[in-house]
């Protein structure tokens, strides 16, 4: 297995901000991205002109920060979107003129201020109540106790549907609770918002209870090549060849199961090997390196 292979992973990330804000918030969104970056800098470039050496370590900083998001996801960490935003709005100076606003419209503005947080903590609220309620509930789901809190899922799903792990433990919870068709449909929605290829694993799982074993091969075809490293969707792929009747098939992808080099071995890796053993000896084949 070359060396490529052995560290494929599934980055949350683009690292890559430009792209990643192009990708999330459109070209609107990423024009106002950089206008906003450069009227910054304009200005901290005005104020250093005017006998103010300060600001220019301000736009350094502001260039060096920009430049690290070429390869990496500053933005996404939230004491360094702190900064950058710090940074941004301290480009603004102060060349010591006072404007004094009337009262009347200190009164207007303030008052729509208010009304305008008071808008968004009310839209926010509940989905920070959802939020604490799906982490009190987390703890049945490491406990394997689906039926138990299916309900309890379905009802934070509206609020929570943007969320991966959500969607990836709902969508988990209702394949084990034998909702097959509902669970897919809620695991499309957390593939478009998440590479991990163990979602098309589950869909996979789904489709073989409903005896759709074309559409159970496509998606796990799909998640070995998303992750060759991994043993779990080729395991899942010869079992599910044993049960269409495809033994030559399912010999085959024992095979490979039975020859691949693990990145880490483990229990759960060493089982898959047994098992696909039983499936070679079930089929008197030879197991062979």
């Amino acid at each position: 297995m070359t060396v490529d292979v052995q560290v494929a992973g599934t980055p949350e990330y683009g690292f890559n901000e430009y792209l990643q804000i192009l990708s999330e918030w459109g070209l609107v969104g990423f024009t106002i991205f950089i206008v906003i970056v450069i009227f910054a800098l304009k200005a901290a470039y005005k104020n250093a002109l005017s006998d103010q050496p300060v600001y220019r370590g301000v736009a350094a900083s502001i260039i060096a920060m920009m430049v690290f998001a070429l390869a990496a996801y500053p933005f996404r960490v939230l004491p360094h979107l702190i900064l950058f935003v710090f940074l941004l709005s301290a480009c603004a100076g102060n060349d010591g003129t006072v404007w004094v606003m009337p009262k009347w419209r200190v009164v207007i503005v303030s008052l729509m201020l208010v009304v305008l947080s008071g808008v968004l903590i009310n839209q926010r609220w509940g989905d920070y109540q959802a939020f604490r309620s799906w982490r009190d509930t987390n703890f049945l789901y490491q406990a394997d106790l689906f039926e138990d809190i299916a309900e309890d899922y379905r009802e934070l799903y509206p609020r929570l549907k943007d969320n991966r792990q959500f969607l990836f433990e709902y969508g988990r919870c209702l394949s084990k609770t034998g909702k097959y068709k509902e669970s897919n449909e809620v695991l499309k929605l957390g593939q478009k918002q998440s590479s991990d290829p163990m979602y098309l694993n589950i869909m996979a799982e789904n489709y073989r209870q409903m005896h759709q074993y074309k559409t159970a091969e496509e998606c796990l075809k799909l998640s070995m090549n998303a992750l060759p490293n991994r043993h779990y969707p080729i395991y899942l792929l010869a079992k599910l060849y044993q049960e269409a009747g495809r033994s030559d098939k399912a010999k085959e992808m024992a095979q490979i199961v039975v020859n691949k080099s693990a990145k880490v071995n483990s229990t759960a890796i060493r089982q898959m090997k047994m098992e696909m053993e039983q499936i070679l000896s079930k089929n008197n084949c030879k197991v062979y390196d």
